[in-house]
């Protein structure tokens, strides 16, 4: 079975971090390969090599993956282009269909529209269709939601 860890938190620093000591890429990565977990937070220096066990689980058709928080990882600012190569692998392995836009609002370190914006403005290589079925179309299907007539 493929594990797949949707929401952890790398911190650079203490002053935001949830314990005493930050978790670093190397610490998650040394954790995650003994648990037999795999994960890609999308930033940097952790997303290579944490991607491609996760463009690996694409090929269970039961695999999902929630593209959330991304404007938390990157180091550029908005529209984050160096995040851009990533969600492209990623959609590509898993299709539109299981593919899940979210936010971690919470989180943000820059307006919710922008989370939004990203993927319905900024990420050229993604078509209409695409943009529905991440955006919205998709997670409603999974859990069976009638999707809300124009």
């Amino acid at each position: 079975m493929v594990s797949i860890d949707a929401q952890v938190r790398l911190w650079g620093g203490a002053a935001h971090a949830h314990r005493a000591v930050p978790l670093g890429k190397d610490e998650l990565l040394r954790e995650m390969g003994a648990a037999g977990v795999v994960i890609a937070p999308p930033s940097d220096g952790a997303l290579g090599p944490a991607l491609e066990p996760l463009l690996a689980a694409a090929r269970h058709p039961n695999v999902a993956v929630k593209a959330s928080a991304l404007p938390c990882y990157s180091t550029e600012p908005y529209p984050l282009r160096n995040l851009h190569q990533y969600i492209r692998r990623v959609v590509d392995a898993y299709g539109r269909r299981r593919v899940f836009w979210g936010t971690d609002l919470t989180r943000l370190p820059c307006p919710y529209r922008q989370a939004v914006t990203l993927f319905t403005e900024e990420l050229d290589f993604l078509s209409p269709s695409e943009r529905e079925w991440i955006m919205g179309r998709g997670i409603a299907e999974r859990l069976g939601w009638p999707l809300p007539r124009d």
